[in-house]
């Protein structure tokens, strides 16, 4: 056996070695990948959760105000038809 062929037989368990090592770096790469965009999609629902209750909030204010001047001016007519 030649320094070559031994050479040859080092080189190729290091790359055998080293494909295992980068195939299971992508492997979990992909699972974090996955955890991300599950976390974002969370993430996602959460926010327009929030802004449907803020938009719900507004409509209740918007109501309030709305009450608010119709009892303004019932007030107003039911004081003037006392005054007279």
């Amino acid at each position: 056996m030649e320094s070559y062929d031994i050479l040859v037989i080092i080189l190729s368990v290091a790359l055998a070695a080293s494909l295992i090592l980068w195939i299971a770096v992508a492997i979990l790469i992909m699972a974090v990948i996955k955890k991300v965009k599950a976390t974002t999609d969370a993430a996602t629902s959460a926010v327009e959760n929030v802004q449907e209750f803020t938009h719900k909030l507004k409509m209740v204010g918007d109501v309030s105000a709305i009450g608010s001047a119709v009892s303004q001016v019932t007030k107003y007519f039911t004081s003037k038809k006392e005054g007279k």
